[in-house]
């Protein structure tokens, strides 16, 4: 079964994410003002660290070594790990040539969620909620290619999942882009529906975002929108229908 269909162990990892143990982790990750932020992404065998430093010509670096904690990790176990994972990012920003703002831009965003109980800054519509950061969905078919989701987030008055393509200028793929991937939603509303409602109740449990905790996600509707961020910083915000994945 592909990566993104919502394997026993993805659900095994969001409630990992949810104990004491982990708790303690990500507390190390956090006290340590040089790693400059994480974000802590759910996988099947187990939860990938990134690095969200605004230093960073080119953030979402995992934060190495061991950049995947696995289930049942333990903060004595992460503890003598911290100076050399400060290290690794340090070298690894040293080396970054070549800058990517749109990096930049979704470490921005994640930054700004996880700071104010999951809210997405202004232009972003006020009743999402940011959940996830780079699914990966796997194309089936003639040529196996993989995607890659921006963000998913959820509508919290509609309770229904939107997924986010984020871009630095104009594109003119993005919006087929991004319907094709709310229709992947759809398609695997079965398996992915109950995944991404046990990963709203941790984040919300997490960074303090309890508006997500109980909510009956729309079977039938998954939204889409297309962000882009202007050379001079001005962000527009678009909502693509779904008859935008047949455009070119």
């Amino acid at each position: 079964m592909p990566g993104d269909q919502g394997r026993g162990s993805h659900h095994e990892s969001v409630a990992y994410m949810l104990t004491p143990e982990f708790a303690e982790v990500r507390e190390l990750f956090e006290a340590e003002p040089e790693i400059g932020g994480a974000y802590f992404r759910p996988l099947e065998p187990g939860v990938r660290v990134v690095d969200l430093h605004p230093g960073s010509p080119k953030p979402r670096i995992p934060v190495e070594p061991g950049s995947l904690i696995k289930r049942g990790t333990t903060a004595a176990q992460v503890a003598p790990t911290i100076p050399e994972r400060v290290e690794y990012l340090r070298r690894t920003r040293e080396e970054q040539a070549k800058p990517s703002r749109e990096h930049r831009f979704e470490a921005r965003l994640i930054r700004h969620a996880l700071a104010t109980a999951l809210r997405l800054p202004r232009p972003f519509p006020a009743e999402l909620r940011f959940l996830y950061s780079q699914w990966r969905i796997d194309q089936q078919g003639g040529k196996k290619r993989q995607d890659f989701a921006d963000l998913v987030a959820v509508d919290i008055e509609r309770e229904r999942l939107v997924v986010v393509e984020l871009k630095v200028g104009p594109s003119q793929s993005a919006a087929a882009q991004v319907s094709a991937q709310a229709d992947h939603f759809r398609k695997h509303a079965d398996a992915l529906l109950p995944l991404f409602g046990e990963v709203a109740t941790m984040m919300g449990e997490l960074y303090g975002c309890y508006d997500v905790l109980r909510l009956e996600l729309d079977r039938e509707r998954v939204d889409a929108l297309v962000v882009s961020e202007a050379n001079g910083g001005e962000v527009t915000v678009a909502e693509v229908t779904a008859d935008a994945a047949v455009a070119s």
